[in-house]
């Protein structure tokens, strides 16, 4: 075999095996809001707090909470970790109590996702500061996750605010 015809070859199976590690990201977003009997509790203050991110394995079961805040520093590690080694949580509520706080933009329950890894759920308000910077670090914390499938329920208090933002 000549050397142009090896290397033409060897090029071709650089360029397949390319294709293949390049896996193409399959998270899929939906953008929810609150029910209106949730978003005024949270309105007052009682019951919800900005921003909140949870992640749920493919069981439904929680295995991170971002709820009470997050450290700039060790939120991509603690991310990692989570969807890594998930391990669920004991004692905290399942996906399915959280979808039941929620509804599509024409107020329809959201009951049946798509199977997937993973799903998180994170609490957004536009003018929540604090909200903007943990979507910059999810951001960043899932491109190591590509290859992952993940549902991600953007939730928005309100409808008319919800705005893309992509994972």
């Amino acid at each position: 075999m000549n050397r142009t015809l090896i290397a033409f070859f060897a090029v071709l199976l650089a360029a397949l095996v390319s294709a293949q590690t390049a896996a193409p990201t399959k998270h899929q977003l939906f953008e929810v809001k609150l029910k209106d009997k949730e978003l005024l509790k949270m309105a007052t203050g009682k019951e919800m707090s900005l921003p909140q991110l949870r992640i749920y394995n493919n069981q439904g079961q929680m295995v991170a909470d971002f709820s009470s805040g997050f450290d700039d520093d060790t939120f991509k590690e603690d991310f990692d970790k989570a969807l890594q080694s998930p391990k669920p949580m004991t004692g905290k509520p399942a996906l399915k109590s959280e979808l039941n706080l929620v509804v599509d933009k024409k107020n329809k329950s959201v009951k049946d996702l798509p199977p997937a890894d993973f799903t998180i759920v994170e609490y957004w308000a536009g003018w929540c500061e604090p909200c903007h910077q943990q979507l910059a670090l999810l951001n960043e914390a899932l491109k190591a996750h590509e290859a992952t499938t993940i549902n991600f329920l953007h939730v928005e208090g309100r409808s008319d605010k919800i705005t893309r933002h992509e994972s």
